[in-house]
């Protein structure tokens, strides 16, 4: 009997205690679960960041979004680490790059020190590679802005699981703004 009432307070201490995940915020207002399924010209858009941006602005200023996994599906997340988002209006923002023309160097040692003798040893080598490639964007610009982006859900009860085309393929050059410069 004594055993059974202290199993029976145990049990009561874990469920008094919660799930044992992160303690929510102040502020972060109820969170449903949504998933996201990405095509790209019919296949599945893998390895892209989304970023959904409320319509109104409505409790909080909270960063929700996911990244696509290999079948495309993505599940969202409330500040990176809360399952779900809030209900509420989104504007879908799309984000993936990629680098046209990197060389794998296999042959260069693993420790810093070996490394950065082998890179002064590689120096006009790396330069050139560097220089020959090229950061590209897989998105079409339409997808990457707020007031552009034609990719919109609506998260309410009842509603978690949406398919969304990302447009077409496209390798669009990245250009990164001019640093250090003076006028």
């Amino acid at each position: 009997m004594r055993t059974m009432f202290l199993y029976g307070m145990a049990c009561l201490a874990f469920i008094a205690m919660g799930c044992g995940g992160p303690p929510r915020p102040d502020g972060l207002p109820d969170l449903l679960p949504v998933t996201l399924v990405l095509t790209q010209e019919g296949t599945p858009f893998v390895d892209a960041n989304v970023l959904l941006a409320p319509v109104e602005q409505t409790s909080g200023n909270w960063t929700v979004g996911g990244v696509t996994d290999d079948s495309g599906k993505a599940v969202i997340y409330t500040h990176g680490k809360y399952s779900g988002a809030p209900a509420g209006t989104y504007k879908v923002l799309l984000r993936k790059t990629k680098i046209i023309g990197a060389v794998s160097h296999d042959d260069a040692p693993k420790d810093p020190a070996g490394y950065r003798q082998w890179a002064e040893e590689h120096a006009k080598e790396l330069a050139k590679e560097l220089a020959n490639q090229k950061n590209v964007s897989c998105v079409e610009k339409i997808y990457t802005d707020a007031q552009t982006t034609p990719l919109e859900i609506t998260v309410s009860k009842g509603s978690s699981q949406f398919e969304l085309d990302a447009g077409k393929a496209v390798e669009e050059r990245i250009a990164w703004p001019a640093r250090g410069r003076k006028k």
